[in-house]
């Protein structure tokens, strides 16, 4: 499952779609999802740790690892002696450490050969060729959603929109195709084209992109000038970069007359834990901020934020988080909960609070493994648990009960022509759809949400809000919150 759900007006396509992932087996997106769901420390083992190594399994001549290994090496030399056709040796040492990461049961822990490497590294400093969008494929048998599109990539100035539905890829189907499949289509060689078929509000048509080299963005902003309030949405931590920007972007808006700020941390999977740590560091003074655990207790650690904060206590901070919340982003979450520093809002984060180093070796081969865990300040276990918000606030759902209703709306014309005769965006006109159509079997706040969206795709990425606070419960919730906080209510 993919949870690289980020996009301009985030929430409200996000809730539409993400819903129905107990319903359906979420895709792919064209920028790989593996930094977003794990921080990872880059480390290269020494000539001393190989040699270290080797030692200590030679020391323990009876140890269960001896055996094992003893027993694998006669049988690799039984199929060497007799099997019937030459042996790829590569193929079987590849085999062999993959099976052995596998066996762990750790999906964080995995073994990467030298064929992936090169994508596996691209895809861990958030840069690669290709056309710049996230898209969901809920089932092989689909259509791609895009989710994002990110400012200044090829897709942006070739006018994609968050919502496009990608039915063909150089022509042919993406119906069948896995979603790694179609995120392979989309990537290439700088310079080279791509022909996605789009369909939009009942229309096809085609666009031709050409390739270019993609950063995905850190962090997204806004500021909304009538109520005082900032709103910085980090999209993944980036070690060198988010924290930087993180802090440029709150600045600009303090000069605005920043009041209060809004975290969306929703679809956030984490990232770089020295990111995060950065950023949390801005609001806590001298206190605890996360505690390491490792397999050597006698390594375990607490770290504690300097002395003095960039950012001031008088400045309200709400964080918006939800079960897609995940690892860098529940630290910091945790960090500024268990300090009183932020308030948090939505549902109880992903639960994952382990951290993985990536071994790169003189070989193209790598290895990623789970080293170590970290827990709140207040000891809280973010693994397998997550973080539960100080106030829940849930969004609209689509289940099982309502799916079909939900593929009857969006397969037909009744929102596009809607928005055909209504064009002006405005709450009214949202909100009328679901007056006039009070047959569609969904509740209204979902119809909306679906209506809203439609509007939305008609308008440029940049000009999209980046929070919906006419039908984003959660986002609404945020702001009544810091209004109370400010005094004006």
């Amino acid at each position: 499952m993919v949870y690289s759900l980020n996009m301009k007006r985030f929430f409200s396509f996000l809730t539409v779609l993400a819903v129905l992932f107990s319903v359906f087996a979420a895709g792919g997106t064209e920028t790989a999802p593996i930094t977003s769901q794990n921080p990872i420390v880059f480390k290269t083992p020494s000539a001393e740790d190989s040699a270290g190594a080797v030692a200590s399994v030679q020391s323990s001549t009876y140890s269960e690892i001896d055996v094992n290994l003893a027993k694998l090496a006669k049988l690799y030399k039984m199929l060497e002696e007799n099997y019937l056709w030459d042996i790829d040796h590569q193929a079987v040492y590849e085999a062999m450490a993959t099976a052995m990461f596998d066996a762990l049961g750790d999906e964080y822990t995995e073994y990467i050969t030298a064929e992936e490497s090169d994508e596996y590294v691209e895809a861990y400093f958030n840069q690669y060729a290709g056309i710049g969008i996230t898209f969901t494929k809920r089932t092989d048998n689909d259509f791609c959603y895009v989710e994002q599109v990110f400012p200044d990539a090829p897709a942006a100035k070739a006018g994609m929109h968050p919502g496009d539905k990608i039915v063909q890829l150089n022509g042919e189907s993406v119906d069948g195709k896995t979603s790694t499949e179609c995120q392979s289509v989309m990537r290439g060689e700088p310079g080279t084209d791509v022909t996605i078929t789009i369909q939009r509000n009942g229309v096809t048509f085609d666009v031709v992109i050409t390739r270019a080299v993609v950063t995905s963005p850190s962090i997204d902003s806004d500021y909304m000038e009538e109520y005082g309030i900032g709103v910085i949405q980090i999209i993944s931590f980036v070690n060198g970069k988010t924290s930087t920007d993180f802090l440029n972007t709150f600045n600009d808006m303090l000069k605005k007359g920043l009041k209060a700020l809004i975290i969306d941390l929703r679809g956030c999977g984490g990232g770089d834990v020295d990111s995060a740590l950065n950023i949390a560091n801005f609001f806590i003074s001298g206190q605890p901020i996360v505690s390491f655990k490792y397999k050597d207790s006698s390594k375990d650690s607490t770290l504690s934020a300097t002395k003095g904060v960039a950012i001031s206590s008088k400045i309200p901070v709400v964080l918006l988080v939800n079960e897609y919340t995940a690892s860098s982003a529940e630290l910091f979450s945790g960090a500024l909960q268990d300090n009183g520093r932020a308030t948090l809002i939505g549902t109880t984060t992903f639960g994952k609070g382990i951290m993985q180093a990536l071994s790169v070796p003189e070989s193209k081969e790598k290895y990623k493994y789970t080293f170590g865990s970290f827990e709140t300040p207040a000891g809280h276990t973010i693994h397998k648990n997550g973080i539960t918000p100080d106030i829940e606030v849930k969004r609209p759902v689509i289940d099982e009960d309502n799916t079909q209703a939900y593929l009857d709306l969006v397969n037909s014309d009744l929102i596009s022509e809607w928005v055909k005769a209504n064009p002006a965006y405005t709450k009214a006109n949202v909100t009328a759809f679901a007056q006039a159509h009070p047959d569609t079997g969904l509740s209204a706040d979902i119809v909306n949400l679906l209506v809203s969206n439609a509007y939305l795709s008609e308008m440029p990425v940049m000009d999209q809000p980046l929070l919906d606070t006419w039908f984003d419960p959660q986002a609404i919730a945020a702001v009544e919150y810091l209004e109370a906080k400010l005094g004006r209510q």
